[in-house]
């Protein structure tokens, strides 16, 4: 409940500036009603009959009243509007708090078996070292255990990716969801600047640009699905509506530039508690669906945060930072909807941070380990 006031601050402020706004005009309306009544008063004899007068009164009184009711109505529309956004906010932010949970854990079992590792502990017998090497991979089981002694309320979104091996290596995955977008050029900009290439989990909106993903095709990224709405109510309606939608989506950027995707990634991820509000356990359904129509879905295990609490581009590149690991693929979600320009101050700052640290950076291909959240609907 926190996360949704501090989400809500802005967007309480901006309402509050409005219903003080509406009073404010009402006022002055009301005055001037009451003015042109007084004006009739002493016209009555000259320019109305008494009838018309009468009319004319009622309409002038009832005008600030009639104003006042219509603004409030839509205000409390934007109120409504505003409130779901926040919710579907709200889910992005605890999602990302719980994989930041299950990442910190993963660096308490590798620092405890590098601890184990050491040379003394080499040279006790064959059977340490096995069990040390054990101890070093991070499995469900032992997530979920940890899971349950500090949240219960989020076991079922632990971080449950069949393997996130890496050979090795420390790998990072940039995707970008909800483009394209106004921004999306430039952020191919600055991919090309450092030479990295990313994967673009696009929707089927109003500034869908073919133009825009054919330069992402043209240069190398990856396009995966995002949705065809990213409207929950629609998207989450039943089990057919966001599959037929991907269906439809997966054609149209066919069409337009000759990538044929089966990389795909939920509203939301497959952890969202919001489909619950539409269609109680549909998550656990299309999830299994989805892979039986032969796409392969992917969430993430790093989170900007730049569609929930990150305000600045700071923030952004400190929770990427943050929650990086090395030894391991990092799928790292970040957003190229048209409001987010931080994105556009952090990414240079996130890709030079990888570089220095030795993360190989690449788009997201069928040799690229399915990062999946526990299902929560």
């Amino acid at each position: 409940m926190n996360n949704l006031i501090l989400s809500l601050s802005v967007e309480a402020r901006m309402i509050i500036a409005e219903i003080i706004a509406l009073i404010g005009l009402t006022i002055i309306i009301a005055i001037y009603s009451n003015n042109k009544i007084k004006h009739l008063n002493d016209k009555t004899f000259y320019l109305y009959n008494a009838k018309n007068t009468h009319t004319a009164k009622i309409k002038l009184s009832l005008l600030p009243i009639l104003f006042f009711i219509i603004s409030l109505i839509l205000i409390s529309v934007q109120i409504a509007f505003s409130w779901n956004n926040l919710l579907a906010k709200n889910e992005t932010i605890n999602t990302s708090q719980t994989i930041a949970s299950t990442s910190q854990q993963e660096v308490q079992n590798t620092t405890k078996s590098e601890t184990n590792n050491t040379p003394a502990a080499i040279n006790n017998n064959t059977n340490t070292t096995n069990t040390t090497e054990t101890q070093s991979k991070p499995t469900e089981n032992k997530t979920n255990e940890n899971k349950t002694q500090t949240n219960k309320v989020s076991e079922n979104k632990t971080a449950e990716s069949k393997t996130t091996a890496s050979n090795g290596k420390s790998i990072a995955y940039l995707t970008f969801d909800d483009g394209p977008s106004s921004i999306t050029n430039s952020v191919l900009d600055i991919l090309k600047k450092y030479n990295v290439k990313a994967t673009f989990f696009v929707i089927n909106s109003g500034s869908y640009n073919k133009t825009t993903l054919q330069r992402e095709v043209n240069e190398g990224h990856t396009i995966g699905l995002h949705a065809y709405d990213h409207n929950y109510a629609i998207a989450y309606k039943d089990d057919n509506s966001y599959l037929d939608g991907i269906d439809k989506l997966r054609a149209k950027v066919k069409a337009d530039t000759g990538f044929d995707s089966h990389y795909i990634r939920f509203p939301g991820g497959s952890s969202n508690t919001i489909s619950k509000r539409y269609s109680k356990g549909i998550m656990s359904r299309i999830t299994k669906t989805a892979k039986q129509r032969g796409y392969k879905y992917y969430d993430w295990n790093v989170d900007d945060d730049d569609a929930g609490r990150a305000r600045t581009a700071d923030d952004c590149y400190n929770n990427v930072v943050k929650e990086l690991r090395p030894n391991r693929s990092n799928i790292v979600l970040m957003h190229d909807f048209g409001t987010n320009k931080k994105i556009l101050e952090a990414l240079p700052r996130i890709i030079e941070y990888c570089q220095k640290n030795g993360y190989t950076m690449l788009p997201i291909d069928d040799n690229t380990p399915e990062i999946h959240h526990g299902i929560s609907n």
